[in-house]
């Protein structure tokens, strides 16, 4: 009991902790939403009179944000493997549960049928697989922690998409901000610099939460090699 009530003691300051971050971040966000929803894009008819260093950082902005474009379609390819894991261990668990039933209805019938062999035998039967649906209901449980952690990193993934294509969007700002054109006099620098800074904190508050997630994995993970090795201890009796 004094180990249980220590450990929740342990917990709720990092609970508090990650709860303040995501407060904090939030509000960031919050405050910094309307200055993204109106920045424009720049023209790209304007980069054709723009230096060469200064198209050199568009160009590097465009690269940054095509490896950012490349993540995010990893990333969206890994959420969907997670997925898919979380649908084997429902069937898995759907199996194992289904097996115990009939183990239960063995030793059932074998104690009514007075079959003293048969009882032994089904009631071990009956501890194993009691043991193997708690582990597959253990491997269900970890494979939908990491479905969602693998969602929320591609969250991450999809939010430093948007943050690289706003610096390229600041990246053209600038290059074409000293033009002796009308055109692009009119391009207001500091509200793409706003909406940079409000993708920064998308993509921190996004980590924040897949940090948290990760956390639970692990957690669920210890839960699953526990009953894991319990079910082979019992298999192997």
């Amino acid at each position: 009991m004094s180990n249980s009530r220590s450990s929740e003691r342990e917990e709720k300051p990092k609970m508090r902790a990650a709860s303040a971050i995501l407060c904090t971040a939030a509000l960031l966000s919050a405050g910094c939403a309307s200055a993204s929803e109106r920045t424009q894009r720049v023209d790209d008819a304007l980069l054709s009179e723009v230096s060469a260093s200064q198209m050199a950082l568009v160009q590097q902005a465009r690269a940054a944000r095509d490896e950012a474009v490349d993540g995010l379609a990893k990333a969206a390819r890994d959420a969907k493997w997670a997925v898919d894991q979380a649908e084997l261990a429902q069937v898995e668990l759907r199996t194992t549960t289904q097996q115990l039933e009939e183990a239960k209805l063995a030793a059932v019938l074998a104690e009514r049928n007075g079959k003293t062999m048969e009882l032994q035998d089904a009631k071990r039967r009956q501890e194993r697989m009691v043991a193997m649906a708690d582990a597959s209901r253990e491997k269900l449980a970890l494979r939908k922690r990491e479905s969602e952690y693998m969602r929320l990193t591609e969250k991450v993934a999809l939010e430093h998409r948007r943050l690289a294509d706003a610096e390229v969007e600041l990246a053209k700002a600038r290059a074409v901000q000293d033009l002796d054109r009308v055109a692009a006099q009119k391009v207001p620098v500091r509200e793409f610099e706003k909406q940079v800074n409000f993708h920064k904190t998308e993509v921190k508050l996004a980590e924040v939460r897949a940090i948290a997630a990760q956390e639970r994995v692990q957690e669920a993970k210890v839960k699953y090699e526990a009953a894991e090795s319990k079910a082979a201890r019992s298999s192997d009796a």
